[in-house]
């Protein structure tokens, strides 16, 4: 199925007057041009508790959300083979669609400070982002550090609202922890309870706790074959234990594997070894990969999110260096062609 997202195409923001006598509802509605009425539409947003599928009546469709600035629902349109979806913020009382043709919409808010203008700009930017790579136009890298920039001037003149979502999701890759935490710390209650948010928070304290110089934090994960493993049947025994959480369908994490074998081959022993701990991942996917890339190591498969809740981070690979009485001694710098090199430095 073709899908089109409306940040393709060119849309055409309008501003009405009319004023809603209920403050705690957004009406959402969708006018279609003659003969183009697609099959169905469907609105939805899990925050919301709605996933609804509409059909179209005299050219036009209408359905009432509970008025809410910090989420954000989908709307697609269904034209059998094609589909065309976007996004609105159900913060003003009323939000008109005409639909122009397949791909064009014109929108027309009732409030002129919804912010709803603000993601149409934020779509405009991923456009120039999109259409830079696209193009293999050599300013890809400076389309995208403006679209950067573009988020965080977004999250700072929308702390209340989805746009501080949006943009802290997007500006907050490669900050300190203190720097997210203070960006969290300006947003309202409605945008810190957002599921993402919350565990980003989560996330964030649990990586402080297990920072480098403190004691390994234990987990079981129950095997395929039914066997339980523990991370202290490794971990904490005598040896520098090298640790790698990856799953099978982490390109970057295959990645690893020829420096993970370099590592092993030059300093496994008495003092040194290697564990291999999968997450977010199928174990039988985990076991076809262990097989496939020769993977001789220690291995515990099926850990899912556990180490990373534990352990404080949500993206893969991550290694980390554990000293011989389990103290984690490394968590960062320790990946690419020099980790041998990195590693010389613990082990004598």
């Amino acid at each position: 199925m073709k899908t089109i997202n409306y940040l393709l195409f060119t849309a055409i923001a309008g501003i009405a007057a009319s004023c809603s006598s209920n403050e705690n509802t957004t009406v959402f509605s969708a006018k279609f041009a003659e003969g183009l009425n697609p099959e169905a539409v469907k609105i939805s947003c899990s925050e919301l508790g709605i996933d609804t599928t509409l059909t179209v009546e005299n050219n036009v469709v209408s359905f009432t959300l509970p008025r809410e600035k910090a989420s954000c629902a989908e709307v697609s349109f269904n034209y059998g083979n094609e589909t065309w979806s976007g996004g609105i913020i159900p913060d003003c009382a009323k939000i008109d669609y005409n639909v122009v043709s397949k791909d064009s919409v014109e929108f027309v808010f009732s409030d002129a400070k919804s912010a709803n203008h603000g993601l149409k700009a934020f779509l405009y930017k991923q456009l120039e982002v999109r259409k830079a790579y696209e193009n293999d136009d050599e300013s890809d890298d400076d389309a995208y550090d403006k679209l950067i920039e573009f988020c965080e001037q977004m999250f700072n003149e929308n702390t209340d609202n989805y746009l501080a979502y949006i943009g802290y999701m997007m500006s907050s890759h490669g900050k300190s922890d203190e720097e997210k935490l203070a960006m969290i710390d300006k947003m309202s209650e409605a945008v810190k309870s957002k599921p993402a948010i919350v565990q980003e928070i989560s996330c964030i304290q649990q990586k402080q706790a297990t920072k480098e110089g403190t004691m390994f934090v234990d987990f079981e994960v129950e095997q395929p074959d039914g066997t339980v493993k523990k991370f202290s049947d490794y971990v904490g025994k005598g040896k520098y234990i090298l640790v790698d959480f990856w799953a099978s369908w982490c390109g970057p994490c295959m990645g690893e594997v020829p420096n993970l074998k370099a590592a092993y081959e030059k300093w496994y022993g008495p003092k040194f070894d290697i564990l291999s701990v999968a997450v977010s991942d199928k174990p039988e996917a985990s076991l076809k990969a262990i097989q496939e890339h020769g993977l001789k190591w220690n291995q515990i498969v099926n850990a899912q999110r556990v180490p990373g809740e534990l352990y404080g981070f949500n993206s893969i690979p991550q290694i980390f260096l554990f000293g011989p009485d389990g103290t984690l001694i490394k968590r960062d710098g320790l990946r690419g062609p020099g980790l041998v090199d990195v590693l010389a430095e613990y082990i004598k």
